[in-house]
Order: C-alpha cells, then sequence, then structure tokens
C-alpha cells in the first residue's frame, strides 16, 4: 500500500514540475515576445521623429525658394527661380541630412514655376528618411520695378520707359502690370521715398499721368488703371479667368485670376478701377455667375469707374483679411466690373455702385461716371493717347451726425481727364485745374475699408478674349497729394 501510495505521490511531482517547465518555457516566450514589441515600438517611434524631421527639411526647402522669390520681386536679385534647381543644401543640418531643390518653368502660368523639395536625413543609414513636398512659387523678374504676372509667357516686355502687350495671335490673355516707382522709369521722384517693393502709403492721395496706344486692329478687351489696396494686395496679384476658362470681359480686374498669383484671390477690395473697354460685352445675368461674360456694356467704346462686386464681405475689423474675402467662394468678384450693379454705397448697404451711362457723382459734380468714347479716340490713334488720373483721399469722414447717409464713411473722390494735353497735364507736382475732368465720380468708404487703403499698388490690368489685341502703355507718372 505505502508503494502504491509513493508511486502516486511520485507522479503528482512529476506533473507539477511538468506544468512548472511549461509555465517557464510560456514566460520564457511571452518575455522574448514583449522584448520583441518594445523593440519594434521603439523602432517605429525613431523612424516616425525622422520622417517628421524629414518632412521639416522638405518644408525648409520650399521656404527657401519663396525667399529667393522675394528677393527676385524686390529686385535684390534678377536670377530666375531655376539657377535652384539642382541645389543641394547640407550646411547646418548635420551629418547624413540634406535638402534636395528640383525647379521648373510652368508649362502653363508665366512666371510661375514648380518646385519640388527632398528632404533626407540618416543618408545611407538603416533608418534614412525621405519626404518630398512639391510647390508652385510665382517669381516674376522685376528688377526694374516693373511687375508682370500674365498667362502666357513673354507677350508682356518692359523697356526703361514702356509696358508693350503684343497678344495679336493670342487668344484668353490675361496680367496684371504693377510698379515700384523707386526703380521704374523716370519721373517718379515724388513718390520713390513712399514705396517699398510696390507698395506705397496712400496718404492723401495720388497724381498719375501716363499714355496708353492700342494698335488699330485691335478688338478686345480692354484694360483698367487700377489702384489696390496695399493691405490684402501686392504687386504679383492680378484678377482674370480661373486656369483654362475664357472671359476677356474681366479684364484682368474681376475674377480670382490664377491660383498661384500672388494670394490666388484675384484683386481683393477695396480697389479703384479706371476701365477703357473696346468690345461691347452687353447685358447680365442679374448674378455674378461664373459663365457671365456680359458687363452691361454701352454699345460703343467706352471708359467708366469700377470698383468691386457685390458678393465680397469685408470685415469690420481692419487687423483681419476680408471675412472669407467672398461670401460665396465661387464667384471670386466675377461682377466688379458689371456697370449699373452693386448697392447704395452708403450707411445701410457699403457696397460700391458700378456707374452706368446715366449715373453722375454722387458727390455732386455733376461729371459722368462712364462716358462713351468714338472708337477713333481710344483706338489706331496716331498719338499715344494721355491720360490723367488724381485720387483724393480724405483725412476726416463725410459726416459725424448719425442721421447722414454717409454717418462716420469717408469720400474718395476719382478724377479722369482723357486725351489730357492741357498745359500742366503731365505735372504730377500739384492737382492739375485746366480743364474739367472727363469722368468724375466718388466712393465711399467705411471705417475698416478707409484703413486697408493705407497702403496701395496701383498699374495695369488687360486682357483678350476671342478678340486680340496689342497695347503700349508708358511707365506711369505718380506722384503723393
Amino acid at each position: 500500500m505505502s508503494m502504491g501510495h509513493g508511486t502516486h505521490a511520485t507522479r503528482q511531482s512529476g506533473f507539477s514540475l511538468i506544468w512548472v517547465i511549461a509555465v517557464i518555457t510560456i514566460m520564457a516566450s511571452l518575455s522574448t515576445a514583449v522584448l520583441n514589441m518594445s523593440t519594434t515600438a521603439v523602432k517605429n517611434e525613431m523612424m516616425l521623429t525622422f520622417d517628421n524631421q524629414a518632412r521639416f527639411l522638405a518644408e525648409s526647402g520650399i521656404n527657401y525658394a519663396a525667399n529667393y522669390a522675394s528677393n527676385i520681386l524686390s529686385g535684390a536679385t534678377n536670377t530666375p527661380l531655376t539657377i535652384l534647381n539642382g541645389r543641394t543644401i547640407t550646411t547646418g543640418l548635420g551629418t547624413g541630412n540634406k535638402i534636395e531643390l528640383t525647379v521648373t518653368t510652368s508649362p502653363s502660368n508665366a512666371y510661375d514655376y514648380v518646385v519640388t523639395s527632398v528632404g533626407t536625413v540618416n543618408e545611407g543609414e538603416p533608418f534614412e528618411a525621405k519626404y518630398s513636398v512639391t510647390n508652385v512659387i510665382n517669381a516674376p523678374d522685376s528688377g526694374t520695378g516693373v511687375y508682370i504676372v500674365q498667362t502666357k509667357q513673354g507677350v508682356a516686355t518692359a523697356s526703361p520707359t514702356s509696358v508693350s502687350v503684343s497678344s495679336s495671335s493670342l487668344n484668353d490673355y490675361t496680367a496684371g502690370i504693377s510698379f515700384d516707382p523707386t526703380r521704374a522709369g523716370t519721373g517718379n521722384q515724388v513718390a520713390s521715398a513712399n514705396f517699398n517693393n510696390g507698395v506705397g502709403s496712400l496718404l492723401r492721395g495720388i497724381r498719375v499721368y501716363f499714355t496708353y496706344n492700342i494698335s488699330a486692329g485691335s478688338n478686345a478687351d480692354g484694360f483698367i488703371f487700377a489702384i489696390k489696396n496695399g493691405t490684402w494686395n501686392g504687386p504679383r496679384d492680378a484678377g482674370g479667368p480661373q486656369a483654362g476658362v475664357s472671359h476677356g470681359s474681366f479684364l484682368g480686374y474681376a475674377g480670382p485670376g490664377y491660383p498661384y498669383w500672388g494670394h490666388g484671390l484675384g484683386l481683393r477690395p477695396p480697389k479703384i478701377g479706371v476701365e477703357f473697354d473696346i468690345y461691347t460685352n452687353s447685358g447680365h445675368s442679374g448674378s455674378p455667375t461664373v459663365s457671365s461674360d456680359g458687363r452691361n456694356d454701352p454699345d460703343n467704346h467706352h471708359l467708366g469707374n469700377v470698383f468691386w462686386g457685390s458678393t465680397w464681405s469685408i470685415g469690420t475689423n481692419a487687423t483681419v483679411a476680408p471675412t472669407n474675402s467672398y461670401s460665396t467662394s465661387s464667384y471670386y468678384g466675377y461682377d466688379d466690373n458689371v456697370h449699373n450693379f452693386g448697392g447704395a454705397n452708403d450707411k445701410t448697404d457699403y457696397r460700391p455702385f458700378n456707374p452706368d451711362g446715366s449715373d453722375n457723382d454722387p458727390g455732386g459734380s455733376g461729371r459722368p461716371g462712364l462716358l462713351s468714347i468714338t472708337r477713333t479716340n481710344m483706338v489706331g490713334t496716331a498719338s499715344p493717347v494721355p491720360v490723367r488720373v488724381e485720387v483724393i483721399r480724405p483725412t476726416a469722414v463725410v459726416s459725424t451726425n448719425s442721421t447722414s447717409a454717409y454717418y462716420n464713411m469717408y469720400a474718395y473722390v476719382i478724377k479722369t481727364w482723357q486725351n489730357c494735353t492741357g498745359a500742366g497735364c503731365n505735372d504730377i507736382g500739384t492737382d492739375y485745374t485746366g480743364t474739367s475732368p472727363t469722368m468724375q465720380y466718388t466712393l465711399y468708404l467705411t471705417a475698416a475699408e478707409h484703413t486697408m487703403f493705407q497702403f496701395f499698388v496701383f498699374g495695369y490690368q488687360v486682357s483678350t478674349g476671342a478678340q486680340t489685341g496689342q497695347y503700349t502703355f508708358s511707365i506711369p507718372k505718380i506722384g503723393m497729394r
């Protein structure tokens, strides 16, 4: 019996030993698995860190190219952005780290460059990481102080005294041409100290003198001399249709323009335009739709004042950007140069009104805000047509009486002389009083809009649609009031 009992105990002991060994084996396996899991987690964490470092390097490469583009814009360098193509940056990045840049010209947009930046960390090591970022940077040559953004390369060209736009064989063309008086042409010494990289202080307003010539064979669409607030616009901003869309009627002033121009939001208000239109885009759909070419143009050539459309929504706080820039994102200011369109432009409805042929200056001068012009006085003239524009920027509001229609609003007066040949017409040192303006119009701005117009950018906006056009503009002479 005892023997049998002993045999039973031995069996139980043996079973327990086998169980303990099994448990130890399982625990060892688990420990190994946990260790492997821990090592994998560390590896993954390290790779995530290196990937982030590579991304930061790639983004730094894009910023490097953007800063170089800023130097082109300021005139600090005139070497095109393609000089960065193939450039490798290693200085200060640590062993095994680098940034590689590839820069190519865009096949569709002038002065647009496709920049690819590749950041590499731990090159040639087990934990090597790479990250690539591609962006489009607009960098027009601006060493002359003439900033040209255009949809087709080489159409608009600048000399020390003029800008030539020869689109006789090119349809669907849009351009924005802005100026920096510190470097552009002659006769701008009065204003030069007031500018920095194409953006000036508007002070109490400006006096501008320029000439234009439109060749006899030109049929469309015209141009706008524009004064744009410099708070939200720069020399590289321009309007016009989106890429691949034909709307010469926008005259490079209305619409969002190309997405890589400046802010990619067209010309943001407040802005003031003097339109020289040589093509009739009659009628309008009644709403600022993308497809509408109708500008409510009269049935002949005309001059007119244009401002911005009813779809814009400008915030009341001047320290922030306009509210979403547009009340409806698909509009992008498509109605900015539609005549007989807009709001009351008073304290109850801030929206400006784009006058038509029957609208005189709301400021009481009795002058028109739009005027029909005989074609031969605009197109194919024997000599360039001289133009003078004055913008009077007020220092005080129209009224502090809350019952006034223009309560706490500022009255900007825009005077335009077409074919201005009188003595002193080209004198930008003093206001011109030789003859009455061809057109005169008063625009009322809120305090927020007035603050945005502390700074300004000026120049020509030009386009062609299904027709063609050839233009020559002088470098504008500009003086501060």
